[in-house]
């Protein structure tokens, strides 16, 4: 059809196909929506064999799409990309009867001509999902060198937002003699100030996104590669077999000047002999000498009784060498380069029923790299360094402590190990997520943080309420919040949670391209009670200098549960379900 043809197509009309309206950009931008699912050439459609629909993130971290209009004299149908303002009005004019062309009524509801643009945001696990599906049914439009990144798969440092945890200048600590120096190490304070840097981002949001933002990127190139490899695979196996389509797809990657050295080592699909369960096994490697890296993906699917039904576990393990004897091992060196051999290892179990995702991801980092040789599980490089759970997660029990540490026989993990979880609605993202991450394996607590988000369908208003406090150890909680611990590493710490902890409401307004900050709970001292005397100081504004009786008097100013209740049972009443995959 030509773009004269759709010009003159009648905004009545245009509200039947406005169901069906993709936002994509071209090369790899973020599409509004997810592509078709029904490509059939290995006989089997993509929904059947393959998690559509599926992405892991948080609603606080946005994507941006811009909209284009033409000018009056002439339509650019073919090249438009819908937004949510344009589609809603677009909506309505065709409600009502509105005879005129998509040119005229762009020129009404969008004036500017050529050079208007329109900028809307939304949560990137929507496009981030719809890129995906895109991939696996056939990447009309995507460039490969935009959507992959396979650094993502390899490592990485886990990073906290600027607003939250500081290292903490401190004089007259009330619960003990002041060390030497007197300052307090970074991570351990908790959201310290209410918004980000020079932004108005509220610091639950930016906290969110900066702890996610490792484990999200791994898990999203590995879900990419799969889809990936199920468009290659035009014939996909038969119960008790495999096909192997490495060959392809080193042929797609090598046209691509972004992946010149990525060389794939094995890429395989299998389908069990009940006909159940597809396995999807991808390894690739690049760089050499200090620089050398192998990855692994492997996804094991459960189709269900429809397309939009399923569940399955994905593993990501990326294998490098490092200089940091907080993750290495004094037994797992490279006789080469002298380096330690580490591992970052993730899993992801997952389902969906409809709307409904759910999914329970769990990272650490490892010594030790995978042998190909290894026969007792040749086909599983990250079980070779990592312990994993019958269903196939990580088990957060199995540790490597000590330093200098000795690996040994244990496939433990070494540091940064991070559990995350939600339950969420795909189409608005309403839902609930929780985040708990521990630095070193001797801590006895972890850090955590709850949100749960809503969306109102009526203002198109986004809303995250947001708690942090203190778990269990890593390896044996099981998310409940315990409260918080105000002096972790202070002169007379107690590990010994309150029963308080922080709060903050962070809001979306349907026009706007950052979360505002509504509400704030989350002032205290770094001291055992969680007040200051007017004789202690510390550096408040966390401006990195402490000025004379900067927090003298600090009065706790952090959210606390009513009546009976834990703290646990107090965010459950407000309205936050704890995850069930977590």
């Amino acid at each position: 059809m030509s773009r004269r043809q759709v010009d003159k197509i009648p905004a009545a009309v245009l509200r039947l196909s406005l169901l069906a309206a993709v936002s994509l950009t071209a090369c790899g931008g973020n599409p509004g929506t997810t592509a078709a699912t029904t490509d059939t050439s290995s006989g089997v459609s993509v929904a059947a064999s393959f998690p559509t629909g599926l992405s892991v993130g948080v609603p606080t971290d946005l994507s941006a799409t811009t909209a284009s209009t033409s000018s009056a004299g002439g339509s650019q149908a073919s090249g438009w990309r819908y937004t949510r303002d344009f589609g809603r009005a677009l909506w309505t004019a065709a409600s009502e009867g509105d005879a005129r062309t998509l040119s005229q009524l762009a020129t009404v509801l969008m004036p500017g001509g050529p050079a208007h643009a329109a900028t809307t945001v939304e949560p990137d696990v929507k496009a981030d999902a719809a890129v995906i599906d895109r991939l696996a049914s056939g990447g009309a439009g995507l460039s490969l060198a935009s959507v992959l990144d396979l650094n993502k798969l390899f490592g990485g440092n886990v990073t906290n937002a600027a607003c939250y945890g500081p290292n903490m200048l401190y004089n007259q600590h009330d619960d003990g003699p002041d060390a030497a120096p007197a300052q307090l190490p970074g991570g351990d304070l908790g959201l310290w100030l209410a918004t980000e840097g020079a932004t108005s981002q509220p610091c639950i949001a930016a906290q969110l996104n900066a702890r996610v933002s490792g484990i999200k990127g791994r898990v999203k190139q590995g879900l990419r590669l799969m889809a990936l490899m199920r468009k290659t695979a035009t014939t996909l196996p038969a119960a008790g077999s495999s096909v192997d389509v490495r060959e392809s797809l080193q042929a797609l990657l090598s046209a691509v000047p972004a992946f010149d050295g990525i060389t794939i080592d094995a890429a395989t699909l299998a389908l069990d002999s009940g006909g159940t369960v597809y396995t999807y096994r991808l390894v690739v490697s690049m760089g050499t000498g200090f620089n050398a890296a192998t990855g692994e993906v492997l996804m094991r699917h459960t189709p269900g009784s429809s397309g939009t039904a399923y569940s399955g576990v994905m593993q990501v393990a990326g294998f490098q060498l490092g200089n940091d004897g907080a993750f290495g091992c004094s037994d797992e060196i490279d006789s080469t380069t002298g380096r330690y051999k580490v591992a970052r290892v993730s899993t992801i179990k997952y389902s969906r029923d409809g709307n409904d995702i759910q999914f329970g991801s769990r990272e650490g980092r490892y010594c030790g790299h995978a042998s190909a040789s290894d026969a007792t599980s040749p086909q599983n490089y990250g079980a070779q360094v990592a312990a994993l759970t019958v269903d196939g997660q990580l088990d957060p029990t199995v540790k490597v402590t000590g330093m200098p540490a000795v690996r040994g026989s244990t496939k433990g993990w070494r540091g940064d190990f991070t559990r995350f979880a939600g339950d969420y609605d795909r189409s608005t993202l309403a839902g609930d997520f929780l985040l708990a991450w521990q630095a070193g394996p001797n801590d006895g607590n972890a850090r955590a943080l709850a949100a749960h988000a809503d969306f109102n369908t009526t203002t198109e208003t986004r809303m995250l309420d947001g708690y942090f406090a203190f778990t269990a150890d890593v390896a044996s909680t099981n998310g409940t919040l315990l409260g918080m611990i105000c002096n972790w590493a202070g002169p007379g710490n107690n590990h010994t949670p309150l029963s308080r902890f922080q709060f903050q409401r962070a809001t979306l307004a349907s026009s706007a391209t950052e979360y505002s900050l509504s509400s704030s709970l989350i002032t205290y001292a770094p001291t055992q009670s969680c007040s200051a005397s007017a004789t202690m100081s510390f550096d408040a504004n966390a401006d990195g200098t402490l000025a004379a009786g900067e927090g003298a008097s600090t009065a706790s100013a952090l959210d606390v549960p009513s009546g009976s209740n834990t703290v646990q049972q107090e965010v459950e009443a407000r309205g936050f379900a704890k995850p069930g995959l977590f």
